[in-house]
């Protein structure tokens, strides 16, 4: 088993909506923050300058944890397609999950607009994630990807997340299913441990802590939705390796995270955008799994 992946997240594509149609929704308050703010801190081509980089570093898998958009637009979700199939024409096999900003309207909840994109990109754990709010996907033989779907709609001031009892039941059920001697990886757009506001929080965030503390084989937690790179070992306080690889199209503050997986070894290492092709490595975690 030899995987390389890098784990990137909150690209934040956006477009500015002209549509007298968004003042019905809270989307003109995304829209306006997107003028004001948001296209001045998150630039679009800098997840696209990323793939140049990444050609000829020998990964594997890209990991994406969710925030491919700003407010759900049909134009945002196409730039984020098309990033898709770049990575895809690489030779790469991608992951994804959606983000809160994917999930930003109550029509989209109800649609699945997300899913009706990215469901092509990868139909059996999509399938299962949409159906289920859970999925799995053996990546190697002794390691497996899980999948949560936790997003909302929320209203204005509110971009929390919902893990319900239903959905930690459902949880349970599929890591009994994995073999207790393989290795699981969680992918999850929120925080595991609860720092941030209330208003940004994950909602049964205990749910998904207890669980995973009866399930010493998911080795690592892969989350986004803070815009802050994290590589925290939390294995001595009965959680797994937390995982934040920050936003990657932040201007100032662009992240990622590189996996290695080897046998037993582990290492995971953390990247800060310097310059176009250019990035710095910033810390490293090397253990046994």
């Amino acid at each position: 088993m030899a995987l390389k992946i890098a784990h990137i997240s909150d690209l934040h594509f956006s477009k500015i909506l002209l549509s007298p149609s968004q003042f019905f929704s809270k989307r003109w308050i995304g829209n306006l923050n997107v003028i004001l703010n948001r296209r001045k801190i998150h630039l679009n081509p800098r997840p696209f300058e990323f793939l140049n980089y990444l050609k000829d570093k020998n990964y594997t898998h890209v990991f994406i944890t969710g925030d491919f958009t700003t407010t759900s637009l049909n134009k945002e979700f196409a730039l984020a397609q098309l990033y898709l199939d770049q990575l895809i024409a690489m030779g790469l096999s991608v992951f994804v999950i959606p983000g809160n900003h994917d999930c930003y309207l109550k029509k989209c909840e109800k649609q699945k607009t997300f899913y009706k994109y990215f469901e092509p990109y990868s139909p059996k754990s999509l399938s299962s994630l949409k159906k289920h709010r859970v999925s799995k996907e053996q990546l190697a033989d002794h390691l497996w990807l899980v999948s949560l779907d936790t997003t909302i709609a929320c209203p204005v001031y509110l971009s929390q997340g919902l893990y319900s009892l239903e959905q930690d039941i459902k949880l349970g059920n599929i890591l009994d299913s994995i073999p207790s001697e393989d290795h699981i990886i969680l992918l999850n757009h929120y925080p595991l441990l609860q720092h941030e506001s209330k208003r940004r929080s994950l909602k049964g965030a205990h749910l998904l802590q207890n669980t995973l503390k009866s399930y010493p084989n998911v080795i690592a937690y892969l989350h986004g939705h803070t815009h802050k790179n994290t590589i925290a070992d939390l294995r001595k306080q009965g959680y797994p390796i937390i995982l934040e690889s920050g936003s990657l199209s932040h201007k100032s503050h662009s992240y990622y995270n590189s996996i290695e997986i080897k046998d037993s070894l582990f290492e995971v290492s953390a990247y800060h955008y310097k310059q176009t092709n250019l990035w710095s490595k910033v810390k490293t975690l090397r253990t046994q799994i």
